[in-house]
């Protein structure tokens, strides 16, 4: 009877192939559902190489509105990089926002990550996206705005909220094994300054994790000046 059963399933699946068009790839960040990250469109590149991977400066286009409730429609943009922080119309809401964010600078930020500057969740995204992706996430309010003093107008910051993001490009700091001595050392000297500006504003912890990004991207630099 079983064997009956999988012949006619297989008959069927030859008369009445599935297609699937497109595959949406969903991602949970922290493994709890507090950060979930959906990509939209593809980039351009290969993953992870391609990917800011490591605490690094990156240029991004990003939106946010607050999430929206369970059975209920979203709401309004509150913040929108490409146009130019202000929040977006009724109109601009119905065009491809991805294509136009992929396609200008303008208005884009430009961050280091591990420093806070921006939203966790947002943070955590970018790591994984390659350039040109467009991706959206749904974040509980201790990865978006909890304890922050950034939250954009109409936004309230221990409420979760929704993204949109467009990573544009970032710097291979990661890759600083690579590097001739000379990029090391200016790539070190930029971290370090990084670092010290995070300890004098407070950011202790940011600031300590810059300092260890800095000592060992000087690894190595005394022996290849000693080499040459």
């Amino acid at each position: 009877m079983y064997a009956c059963m999988l012949l006619l399933l297989c008959y069927f699946r030859c008369l009445h192939p599935v297609l699937c068009p497109h595959i949406s790839q969903v991602r949970d960040m922290t493994g709890d559902g507090t950060v979930i990250k959906r990509r939209l469109r593809e980039g351009k590149g290969e993953f992870p190489v391609d990917c800011p991977l490591h605490d690094t400066r990156l240029t991004l286009h990003y939106r946010v509105r607050a999430a929206a409730a369970p059975g209920q429609p979203p709401g309004p943009w509150l913040h929108d990089t490409l146009s130019g922080g202000a929040c977006a119309t009724a109109a601009a809401a119905e065009q491809d926002w991805g294509a136009a964010a992929a396609a200008t600078h303008t208005g884009a930020t430009s961050a280091d990550t591990g420093c806070g500057e921006l939203p966790e969740a947002v943070e955590l995204c970018a790591k994984l996206m390659v350039p040109g992706e467009w991706a959206s996430t749904a974040a509980a309010p201790s990865y978006a705005y909890a304890g922050r003093t950034d939250a954009p107008a109409g936004l309230d910051p221990n409420a979760p909220a929704e993204f949109e993001l467009v990573l544009l490009e970032f710097e291979r700091e990661g890759y600083w094994q690579s590097m001739p001595w000379e990029e090391r050392w200016a790539l070190a000297e930029r971290i370090k300054a990084k670092a010290n500006d995070l300890h004098k504003r407070g950011q202790h912890g940011h600031a300590i994790s810059r300092c260890v990004h800095c000592a060992w991207c000087r690894r190595g630099i005394g022996r290849a000046v000693g080499d040459g």
